[in-house]
Formats: C-alpha cells, sequence, structure tokens
C-alpha cells in the first residue's frame, strides 16, 4: 500500500491488469527510454515483440506490480520482474550472440550471459535472483516518488514472502539508476557505452550498431537483500 489513500500498490496477478501494464510501459518508453528513442522504436512493436509475451506468459510467478490512482481507477505505474533462473532457462537459445536482426536483444542478452557467468560469482538458483525487466510511471504522476515506493516494495516481497537473495537489473535511465544505486545500495558491475558496443553476429561478422548513439550506458546493477534487512 502507498503511504497516502490517493494511490495504492497491488500485485499484479490477471492478464486484463497485465495488459494495462505492458501499455502504459510501451508508451513511456517510447517517450523516455533513451535507447527506445534512438532506435526510433513504435510502442506497438514493443508491446507485441517484448512486453505483452514477458509479462502475459509470467503474471503467474506473481513477481510484478502496479500502482493504482484510486480517484480515476487508472494504472499509473508498473514494475515487471521474473526469477532469473526461469528466465535464462526459457532463454537458453539466447546466447550473447544473436543471428537477430535487431542488435536490441543481442545487447540484453549478453549482459545477462556476462553477469551470470562472470560477475555473479555464484550457482544460479531457483527462487535466488529477481530479475526486474522494466518498470514505468506515467508521466502525469511523476515527481510523487511513486517509482522508489514501487520498486521497494517489490524487492522487500521478493525477499520476505518468496525468499529471494537478490535483485538484477539492467538499465540505461540515469532516475532509475539513482533509485537502485543510491536509495537502494545496488552495486553496479558491468557498464556499456553502447557507441563502442561490438556486436558480434554468428557467423556474420560484427558491428557497431550504436556507434551513434551518445546517451546513457547500460549497466548492470545487483541489489543483495541481505544487506537491506
Amino acid at each position: 500500500m502507498a503511504d497516502n489513500d490517493e494511490y495504492e500498490i497491488a500485485l499484479l496477478d490477471n492478464e486484463k491488469d497485465a495488459r494495462l501494464c505492458a501499455k502504459l510501459t510501451a508508451d513511456e518508453f517510447v517517450l523516455n527510454n533513451p535507447l527506445t528513442i534512438f532506435n526510433q522504436a513504435a510502442a506497438e512493436d514493443l508491446l507485441g515483440k517484448w512486453l505483452l509475451p514477458f509479462i502475459v506468459d509470467g503474471f503467474h510467478q506473481k513477481l510484478s506490480f502496479f500502482i493504482r490512482h484510486r480517484p480515476t481507477n487508472e494504472i499509473v505505474a508498473t514494475i515487471m520482474a521474473s526469477d532469473l533462473y526461469s528466465y535464462c532457462e526459457q532463454h537458453s537459445h539466447d546466447g550473447p550472440s544473436s543471428s537477430s536482426e535487431d542488435p536490441t536483444p543481442a545487447l540484453f542478452s549478453e549482459l545477462i550471459h556476462e553477469f551470470v557467468h562472470d560477475e555473479f560469482k555464484q550457482e544460479l538458483k531457483t527462487n535466488m535472483v529477481l530479475y526486474i525487466v522494466a518498470g514505468a510511471t506515467h508521466s502525469k504522476h511523476t515527481g510523487k516518488n511513486l517509482a522508489t515506493k514501487l520498486r521497494i516494495h517489490l524487492c522487500n516481497y521478493a525477499r520476505d514472502i518468496k525468499g529471494f537473495q537478490y535483485a538484477f537489473i539492467q538499465t540505461m535511465n540515469p532516475a532509475t539508476r539513482h533509485i537502485y544505486v543510491n536509495k537502494m545500495n545496488g552495486k553496479e558491475m558491468k557498464i556499456v557505452d553502447l557507441a563502442t558496443w561490438q556486436w558480434k553476429k554468428n557467423g556474420d561478422g560484427s558491428s557497431y550498431p550504436f556507434k551513434n548513439y551518445h546517451n546513457e550506458p547500460a549497466v548492470n546493477i545487483l541489489v543483495d537483500f541481505h544487506e537491506r534487512k
């Protein structure tokens, strides 16, 4: 529950709300996410190719939340998460290199691979690392600390109710990075300057698809729940 009667935090547990949360995220990413803007991606593409498949297939895990604005009954913020172990099992075919025509999934697959195999220094197990995939707050409701409250609520729930020990986040949004590092004591791991990132395509050489991208880097962040008790 949020700190006042105007907003309430709720667990995402049905497909109708899942679709609304996915649409909110797609709409806000098109307006505010640096890489989405650089890629000139349409909200419909984000929705159909990434957000809806993830959130609709995964809401049964009960690891995603949203904030509802009580006066209007509108969903105004959301945070989507999964068990990293389960996510890696489902995407075991996605190696650090990809034959896909889209370098963006290849970038984030590479970052996950490096975290799991090089940075984490432990054997990944189920219900161990919470993978926070995406979050968004409606632009009309920013500046009210909703994003921070929602992320803290999710992490406390994952630790206390589900038994997770860590949260893993990939971000290139400076506000999101600030929340996890400065407010939640997260540790920055891999930091990638997208302009110099080399896309190694299977059997097809390599390229620098983001060479003209001059914005925030992509960052792996690990939040240790043991340090937040």
